[in-house]
């Protein structure tokens, strides 16, 4: 039903929202993390360990970016099937519709029929 579809829609809308909510917070931890790593590698002694730590520095935007993208792509899927719902749901409504115009139209057939038959 109608209601249902609607019921299904707002439960996928929240659960959508937690989603990005809970890799927002995720992101934000690592960068905090990226942050605080950079702060101590760059206390580092050694060419090698500030190498090391700019690589580690590296994987870490990775880490982040991979998340942020995982976020949208949630985003996009989510926002796919809203349209394919929203689509589905016209079609069963047009069908309801014009099977009472269908209806309608037989009935006024056949009222006109016996009216000229008689």
């Amino acid at each position: 039903t109608r209601e249902a579809a609607a019921s299904a829609l707002a439960a996928a809308e929240t659960n959508h929202e937690l989603s990005v909510r809970a890799l927002t917070e995720a992101n934000a931890r690592l960068t905090a993390d990226v942050t605080r790593l950079e702060t101590i590698v760059d206390a580092s002694r050694s060419d090698e360990d500030r190498r090391r730590a700019k690589t580690l520095a590296r994987v870490a935007a990775r880490m982040r970016n991979k998340t942020a993208s995982a976020a949208f792509s949630r985003w996009a899927e989510f926002w796919e099937e809203a349209k394919r719902t929203r689509v589905a749901m016209t079609r069963v409504v047009g069908k309801f519709s014009r099977r009472r115009e269908a209806a309608a139209f037989a009935t006024w057939r056949q009222t006109s029929r016996e009216a000229r038959d008689a």
